[in-house]
């Protein structure tokens, strides 16, 4: 469980589904917001500084440190590995501080 104090990046998904809560050392919860139920817990593998959903909701994007990595967002079915690594983008010049995606979800901003 992420103490209140450690929390340092929230996401919700388009649908209000979904819950992404990320702590200070990239630990997150995926918790299904509206039943109220743990879907996974797992890590990033470093600190987090901003994540956002695309507007359809299938995938995430999560800043860690110089690196952009686009996830695979879960369902409510069971699985093995619930968040899916689709791609990671290069290292930019300095720590990526915000996210955004177009509204078609064909293209990520990062500054």
């Amino acid at each position: 469980m992420l103490p209140a104090a450690q929390v340092r990046t929230l996401c919700l998904s388009p649908d209000g589904q979904l819950l992404l809560c990320i702590d200070e050392a990239g630990r997150a919860l995926l918790v299904a917001r509206l039943r109220r139920v743990l879907l996974a817990h797992f890590s990033f593998k470093g600190p987090v500084s901003a994540a956002g959903f695309s507007p359809d909701g299938k995938h995430v994007a999560v800043a860690v440190g110089k690196l952009l990595q686009v996830w695979h967002s879960p369902g409510f079915d069971k699985q093995l590995s619930p968040m899916q690594l689709l791609r990671t983008y290069g290292t930019s010049h300095d720590t990526i501080t915000a996210i955004d995606w177009s509204a078609d979800g064909q293209f990520i901003a990062a500054a």
